[in-house]
């Protein structure tokens, strides 16, 4: 079993240069909250499944979404299977099977950023 992380400290080391940093507070809030409520196991981490559900809805909003997120467009992304697995498999930088705090709110902090 997984010891449970502290959602706090794991977003204590995302510095400045980052595109979450460059976010308000209001703005992290919000990328926090979204993180702490997709973790439905509260382990700190999300899995492929729990993020399925939010990926699903965003993917059918936002057919660019793969790239709105800073991310490579794979051609090879034929169903919403393949878009989420592709989604996950490139956030999940140290190939772990698992989304740290840092891992998920990076892309989402540079879509942000993007549309203001």
């Amino acid at each position: 079993m997984q010891s449970q992380r502290s959602l706090s400290t794991s977003s204590a080391d995302l510095v400045t240069e980052t595109f979450f940093g460059q976010l308000s507070e209001e703005k992290q809030q919000v990328i926090k909250e979204l993180f702490e409520r997709i973790d439905k196991n509260h382990n700190g981490v999300l899995e492929k499944e729990e993020l399925r559900g939010i990926l699903e809805v965003m993917i059918k909003q936002d057919p660019n979404l793969i790239e709105n997120l800073g991310l490579k467009n794979n051609t090879q992304c034929n169903t919403d299977e393949d878009i989420l697995n592709a989604i996950f498999d490139q956030l999940d930088l140290n190939g772990d099977e698992v989304l740290s705090f840092r891992e998920f709110a990076e892309p989402f902090a540079r879509m942000l950023t993007n549309q203001m």
